[in-house]
């Protein structure tokens, strides 16, 4: 449960597959209640990235499927990270600019079966690239440069105003 959950908490991630896990699906999954997707049938939250030769393939760690208010089957592709996320020569190898935009064209191209109606082959209609620190404002606008559609961006801060928003039972006094 993310009550309590401080920027610093959340800083402090190790494990990449710790902090999906204790907040990156909770928030989504509280999300998808607060969107009202579930209104509109089944919301759809898969953990991709316990097996990194599936996620080497796709490029995306969690697939968030839902049906928007017309209807429309949605699929979001979320790539998570525990390092800050910057064009710097300092950035670590598996967090650098090249491998990131990489993840991020394989998720696109990526083709799945859609775990909402288990029939059709889809594609992502959006991606969150989301790191447990920062990610600086040129990383942000190199990855929009590219052309990448509906691509959004949360960090450490973005994060505990989510997590507010969406647990108001979460914030300390």
């Amino acid at each position: 449960m993310l009550i309590g959950t401080t920027k610093k908490k959340i800083e402090e991630y190790k494990d990449e597959n710790l902090f999906i896990q204790e907040v990156v699906i909770p928030l989504f999954e509280r999300l998808a209640n607060f969107a009202r997707y579930d209104k509109n049938g089944p919301v759809k939250i898969e953990f991709w990235g316990k097996d990194k030769r599936l996620e080497a393939r796709n490029g995306i760690d969690v697939m968030l499927g839902h049906k928007d208010h017309f209807g429309a089957t949605k699929h979001i592709g979320i790539q998570c990270k525990i390092e800050n996320i910057s064009l710097g020569s300092n950035a670590s190898l598996t967090n650098s600019i090249e491998t990131i935009k990489n993840q991020i064209a394989k998720a696109y191209r990526y083709t799945f079966t859609s775990p909402l109606t288990s029939k059709e082959l889809t594609r992502i209609n959006g991606f969150y690239l989301i790191t447990s620190k920062s990610i600086s404002p040129e990383a942000r606008e190199f990855y929009r440069e590219l052309g990448f559609v509906n691509i959004e961006f949360l960090d450490s801060d973005n994060l505990i105003y989510l997590i507010n928003r969406v647990f108001p039972e979460s914030q300390i006094k």
